[in-house]
C-alpha cells in the first residue's frame, strides 16, 4: 500500500512564465501550468482523498503561496491567484529546501513528500544542487521537474540550465521532463506525473529473467 502524498507545486513566476507556448489561441506558460495543476489536483484527489497539495512560488526566493491542504476548492483558488513577475532574476533554490524543512519526512512519517518544480527560464541557471543531495537521498522525498524554455541561442543558456536540473535526477527516483514550448508535451509530462512516485524503480534495481516456455504435449 502506497503512502499518501504531500505534493508541493513550486511554480516559476519569473518574467518568462508570461511567455507564450506554441499554440493557437495563444496561452502563456503560467496560464497553461495553472490549468494542468488544477487538473492534476482533481485527478489525484480522486485516486486518494488523503493526498494534500501545497504551492510555492519561485521568484528571487521561494515563498509559500498556499500551505498543504486536501481542500480542492481552496487549492484551485490559490492556483488561480498566481501571477508572473516582470523582472528577469536568478532564483535561489536553497530557499525552496528551507521552505520545505519542516515537512521533510522521516522513516516514521505517514506520508511521502513530492516537489513538482515548473521551471520556465531560458537564461538563468539555478545554483548547483550537490549540497542538497542528502535531502534528495531521502527515500520518502521525491523531486520532479518540468522544464519549459525557448530555443538555445547566444542570449539563452538552456544547456547549462538543463545540466543543473538533471543533477536532481536519481536513477529513476526523480524525474525531469524537458518540454520546450510545446503545450502537448507539457500536458503529457503532467499526466505522467499522476502516478505515485513509490511505484518507480531505479534502473539498476530491475532485472529480467527469461525462461523457456513449457513444452507443449
Amino acid at each position: 500500500m502506497f503512502l499518501p502524498e504531500k505534493i508541493v507545486f513550486c511554480v516559476d513566476i519569473g518574467e518568462e512564465a508570461g511567455s507564450g507556448l506554441l499554440t493557437h489561441p495563444p496561452v502563456t506558460r503560467l496560464e497553461w501550468a495553472k490549468r494542468l495543476m488544477k487538473r492534476f489536483v482533481f485527478q489525484k484527489s480522486r485516486l486518494n482523498p488523503a493526498h494534500q497539495f501545497g504551492i510555492c512560488t519561485a521568484g528571487v526566493i521561494t515563498l509559500w503561496h498556499a500551505q498543504f491542504s486536501s481542500d480542492e476548492n481552496a487549492i484551485d483558488k490559490a492556483i488561480e491567484q498566481i501571477q508572473s513577475e516582470d523582472e528577469r532574476t536568478e532564483w535561489n533554490m536553497q530557499t525552496l529546501f528551507e521552505a520545505l524543512a519542516e515537512h521533510i519526512p522521516n522513516n516514521e512519517s505517514d506520508y511521502v513528500l513530492r516537489v513538482i518544480l515548473i521551471y520556465c527560464r531560458s537564461n538563468v541557471p539555478p545554483p548547483p544542487t550537490r549540497e542538497y543531495k542528502y535531502l534528495l537521498d531521502n527515500p520518502r522525498l521525491f523531486f520532479d521537474c518540468v522544464y519549459l524554455h525557448d530555443k538555445e541561442s547566444a542570449e539563452n543558456n538552456v544547456q547549462a540550465i538543463y545540466d543543473a536540473l538533471i543533477q536532481l535526477e536519481d536513477e529513476g527516483k526523480n524525474q525531469l521532463f524537458e518540454v520546450t514550448r510545446e503545450r502537448r508535451r507539457f500536458t503529457i509530462a503532467m499526466t505522467k506525473l499522476l502516478a505515485h512516485p513509490q511505484q518507480r524503480y531505479p534502473g539498476d534495481d530491475s532485472t529480467w529473467l527469461l525462461q523457456p516456455s513449457p513444452a507443449v504435449l
